[in-house]
């Protein structure tokens, strides 16, 4: 979809247009349930909160709903969701990833690194899972595994700059590696939005300009202002 093109590729405002775009076209589908991280990036985790909630029963929607409320700080509330969706999925990608969070929480980082490296082993090309994988070392304090799958995640295609450097999780690996991690992501960032600058395609432009189309009205949501962060611990 739009959205998750102009998320991965650091067009925030357009990414939060075509999320309520669809949502107004579309609302309840479960299928928009990733869009959540749109939110995630802008920091309005109650909006990321209600998207996920679009799967409401699904491994995925109950994982990231607690993460959402683990940053919101609701503790008990948040790791309850993750232990139901470890409970669901233990050696996929909530077992493997959700399970680290969960070891953190218990004092074990030595077990959470563990499931991350088995996670690593089966994980996709796929550069925002490899982020979500980049941030869960970072959570850890491994640094080493925090840079190394944050550089998946940008040859994956994930190179939302501002997500990155604003992203507290990274903390581990600050330092020459990390400053050029994302300064690779900055030009592949700017590089596509020259690119979508230049486009005609009616639906980019549309994004572009806020709008339905060349000659409807506003459509959509303006970027939200950033909360002040959840807790440090997540």
């Amino acid at each position: 979809t739009l959205s998750y093109l102009c998320r991965y590729t650091g067009l925030q405002q357009e990414s939060v247009r075509a999320v309520e775009r669809a949502l107004e076209l579309h609302p309840g589908n479960v299928r928009f349930r990733s869009a959540g991280f749109t939110y995630v990036y802008q920091g309005d985790y109650r909006r990321a909160l209600e998207i996920f909630a679009l799967d409401a029963g699904g491994t995925m929607g109950i994982a990231w709903q607690g993460m959402m409320l683990l940053l919101l700080g609701e503790e008990r509330q948040g790791l309850e969701r993750l232990e139901r969706a470890v409970a669901m999925e233990p050696d996929g990608f909530a077992g493997l990833r959700h399970g680290a969070v969960l070891a953190h929480a218990r004092g074990e980082s030595s077990r959470g690194i563990d499931l991350l490296r088995r996670l690593e082993e089966r994980l996709s090309r796929d550069g925002e899972l490899w982020h979500v994988v980049a941030t869960a070392y970072g959570l850890l304090g491994e640094g080493e595994g925090c840079l190394r799958a944050l550089r998946r995640a940008i040859d994956g295609g994930f190179v939302n700059h501002t997500a990155l450097a604003d992203d507290p999780l990274l903390a581990p690996a600050r330092g020459p590696r990390l400053d050029a991690l994302l300064a690779l992501a900055r030009d592949r960032s700017e590089a596509f939005r020259r690119t979508f600058e230049a486009s005609s395609v009616p639906a980019l432009a549309a994004l572009r300009l806020g709008t339905d189309g060349p000659s409807s009205g506003p459509s959509g949501e303006e970027t939200r202002m950033r909360p002040e962060p959840g807790p440090a611990a997540w």
